[in-house]
């Protein structure tokens, strides 16, 4: 027989255990890798970009809100800008007209009916 005989059993098995661990960590290395592109990507096309809709709509809003315009001609109805309109609302506040009633913050005030039976 020659010196050239079987390989060694113990030799056999720690070279398929590492290789085993060698493509195992390849593995979930290569899938952290695509995930985290993946992320990115989506962020990317998703998150980051508005969409031409939407785009278009907001700028169609804020034309809205930010102009003089009739709501209702017959009525003598008018929209001012939202800024205006903001700071009229804050000075009101600030400085209710005399004749005006004092309004809740918490809602609308609310009475008991007249008549009929009460709880």
């Amino acid at each position: 027989m020659s010196d050239h005989g079987d390989p060694q059993p113990s030799a056999t098995l720690v070279v398929t255990f590492v290789g085993a661990i060698a493509v195992l960590a390849i593995v979930v290395l290569s899938q952290a890798l695509f995930f985290g592109v993946q992320r990115i990507e989506d962020q990317r096309k998703l998150v980051a970009a508005t969409p031409d809709e939407l785009r278009n709509l907001q700028a169609l809003q804020l034309e809205r809100i930010s102009k003089y315009s009739y709501l209702d001609p017959n009525a003598g109805l008018v929209t001012i800008p939202i800024d205006e309109a903001i700071s009229a609302y804050v000075r009101e506040l600030k400085n209710p007209p005399a004749s005006a009633p004092a309004t809740n913050a918490a809602g609308p005030t609310t009475t008991k009916p007249s008549g009929g039976i009460t709880p």
